[in-house]
């Protein structure tokens, strides 16, 4: 019986989440952000029911943002994989060179998606930092859908174990259905001011999508970094993070263990 409690308030633990991780797939969990479905303002039709090519009113970010040497206080989020200075609701995947319009844009890919039953585009927000993250479906292509996050950090903090400095920008990926080659992917200023990942993660000079095989779309716990170069510009690379630290359900099992395991070693004595 002295044995049972012990292996009881083991069990307890690991059966209900002590070896359990928080998600590394995303630099943010999304849960318990603000879904900003009901905010986009649609510029054209998609099928009943569904989201496309919209745009949110002006969102705060709660800080003030350098984005190539110009602040920011507030973005406008896209549908279509983007987070913009100004209201666009443009599909347009053409690379940054070509792209139309004079609005900033931040996008870990930008295409054309849809907001579909199930789908979401979520906003989070912290006094360190902005996250948006799109679950969504493509838009021509009913069966195929992409996970995609922009981060924007507002003052230096650690998230998933790595260590940003204010004005970062990172991207990251939790799934992203090929195939999805000609969306771009990068920060734009204008058409000739640019900033894009490196060529190993199959994105070409002007930032579109030219192979889907890196795994960084697929999974995993990669992300792009942006960092100023104090130029302004960004050096961008390619960065890893880690989930070490136990979920909340998890620490509360851990004390719950604890007071089993000290109670029954007390009852030894």
């Amino acid at each position: 019986m002295r044995s049972a409690v012990v292996v009881l308030s083991l069990s307890l633990l690991v059966g209900l989440g002590l070896g359990r991780r928080a998600s590394a797939t995303y630099l943010v969990d999304p849960t318990g952000g603000t879904s900003l479905n009901s905010l986009f303002s649609i510029t054209s039709g998609g099928a009943t029911g569904e989201l496309d090519n919209g745009c949110t009113a002006a969102r705060a970010l709660g800080f003030s943002f350098n984005f190539f040497g110009s602040p920011l206080t507030s973005v406008f989020v896209s549908t279509n994989g983007s987070v913009n200075s100004a209201f666009n609701s443009s599909n347009n995947d053409v690379g940054w060179s070509a792209s139309t319009g004079g609005t900033q844009r931040i996008a870990p890919a930008w295409d054309d998606y849809q907001i579909k039953a199930g789908d979401t585009v979520t906003e989070k927000k912290t006094v360190d930092y902005y996250s948006i993250t799109w679950d969504i479906h493509r838009a021509s292509i009913a069966s195929f859908v992409y996970h995609q996050q922009a981060l924007l950090i507002g003052a230096g903090t650690t998230i998933q174990g790595f260590n940003f400095l204010a004005g970062d920008i990172a991207f990251s990926y939790n799934g992203m259905d090929a195939p999805f080659s000609g969306a771009t992917v990068g920060l734009r200023q204008s058409a000739s001011v640019f900033s894009v990942p490196p060529s190993g993660l199959g994105v070409d000079a002007d930032g579109r999508i030219s192979s889907y095989a890196n795994s960084l779309y697929s999974t995993g716990n990669s992300f792009v970094l942006f960092r100023d170069n104090g130029a302004g510009g960004y050096t961008v690379t390619l960065e890893a993070f880690t989930s070490a630290v136990p979920e909340p359900g998890s620490l509360a099992l851990l004390g719950l263990g604890g007071t089993l395991l000290a109670l029954r070693l007390r009852k030894r004595r």
